[in-house]
């Protein structure tokens, strides 16, 4: 999402987030969290 894409011209990284502005899509820039649980008393973690 951050810093995938480079733009030709002056060599700049940038994200979806800027796309997503110039199109004029909504969104929302939600911090990056780890979710852990328990399954049948093992902890698993999922990565957003």
């Amino acid at each position: 999402m951050y810093e995938c894409c480079t733009d030709k011209e002056t060599g700049e990284k940038y994200g979806w987030g800027r796309v997503l502005d110039y199109i004029g899509v909504r969104w929302e820039d939600v911090p990056i969290t780890q979710l852990s649980f328990l399954i049948d008393n093992k902890r698993r973690t999922l990565k957003t």
